[in-house]
């Protein structure tokens, strides 16, 4: 192929000012794609050593403080930051009472939750749950498992659940009765195509009586979730700024209808999108599936290569396999809570386009509580 005498000229150029921007726009993006993972592992990091001392083993010293106790730790951190020193509160006291209040009291209306449905308690309780989920051997055994799991999940998330999600009895019913319909329904209808898997001889019944719990487990959290917190995915959430400080609606320009209604003309006290909304309950069944794998999925693996050894049974068996759930629920618990920020964000314009128009300017993202 002939070339132009300029491209001949501009040839020796070519590798000057060419590839070098391809290069450079190349290593820029990668350059940026690394700044945005190792900003999202500080940011888990940071999370993750603040879950492990709220649910996880840090929070375990917590777990049998008398009430007088937690109390007392209530007053020290209520106590003002200038009357500290005064009142004699050191830093280790403080420290403690901080420790004690964020593991034992609601956040939001400061009452005392019940020991067993406390964050901290949440790997010892779920570790006798597990036990019995994974143990079970027949289809009332995982069905009565299955619904003391669901039972105690309600409740735990009624005695932990935001003060300004209201949760009446009956949606706590539907959300206890869909829980456990789909726990039990999931469960009942895999282990009759097992038997069926089992009849052929199939390799993979083996597979399917291992992840027989956790499919059951799984199947309940969206009907769980989706029920208990109906009111964030139809009313929305409340949105947030930076600074956590709730967003309040721009008023809208007078019209003549609202001229006729002044009440049409006063902006609701807070902004709430459902998109919002939706994605937290979304976040928040992710989370609650993943946490999961771990303790459901790794002890029954490990348990099935210990027990072709011979000394691998009777009661070393069974507390081989508490010790497995135990620690696998450990750290699965604080690991999958802080994978996603409690206090999350959504760009502006994935948010409803009525929403957007209520928005203060100026605001590219906005941010809203997650749940747990």
């Amino acid at each position: 192929m002939a070339l132009h005498v300029g491209q001949l000229l501009l040839l020796p150029l070519r590798p000057h000012w060419a590839v070098p921007i391809k290069s450079f726009r190349v290593g820029l993006c990668a350059h940026e794609a690394m700044a945005g993972v190792s900003a999202w592992w500080d940011g888990y990091t940071t999370r993750f050593k603040g879950m492990w001392h709220s649910c996880g083993p840090g929070s375990w010293s917590t777990l049998f403080v008398s009430t007088a106790t937690i109390q007392q730790c209530q007053s020290i951190v209520a106590t003002p930051v200038s009357s500290r020193s005064s009142a004699g509160i050191t830093a280790p006291q403080l420290k403690w009472a901080q420790k004690v209040v964020n593991a034992s009291v609601h956040p939001d209306t400061n009452t005392i939750i019940p020991l067993p449905f406390r964050m901290s308690a949440h790997v010892p309780c779920n570790v006798v749950l597990l036990f019995g989920m994974l143990t079970a051997s027949s289809p009332m055994a995982h069905a009565v498992a299955q619904t003391a799991n669901q039972v105690f999940n309600v409740f735990q998330f009624w005695n932990n659940r935001n003060a300004s999600n209201e949760v009446s009895l009956g949606r706590l019913t539907a959300a206890t009765t869909g829980a456990v319909c789909g726990a039990v329904w999931a469960v009942l209808a895999m282990d009759r195509w097992l038997l069926r898997l089992q009849a052929r001889g199939a390799r993979m019944y083996k597979v399917g009586r291992l992840v027989l719990p956790f499919v059951g487990a799984a199947c309940a959290k969206p009907f769980q979730l989706a029920i208990m917190r109906a009111d964030e995915w139809q009313r929305g959430v409340e949105l947030l700024d930076a600074a956590g400080t709730r967003l309040t609606p721009v008023p809208r320009a007078p019209s003549n209808l609202a001229q006729q209604n002044p009440e049409a003309l006063a902006p609701p006290s807070d902004l709430r999108s459902v998109a919002a909304g939706r994605r937290a309950v979304g976040l928040t069944i992710a989370t609650r599936i993943l946490y999961l794998v771990q303790p459901m999925l790794i002890p029954p693996l490990i348990m099935m290569w210990l027990q072709r050894r011979v000394w691998m049974t009777g009661r070393a068996a069974v507390l081989t396999n508490i010790a497995l759930i135990t620690m696998s629920s450990a750290v699965a618990t604080p690991a999958c809570i802080a994978l996603f920020a409690q206090r999350s964000t959504i760009p502006v314009h994935a948010l409803e386009p009525e929403v957007i128009a209520r928005l203060p300017p100026g605001i590219d993202q906005v941010y809203f509580n997650k749940g747990i």
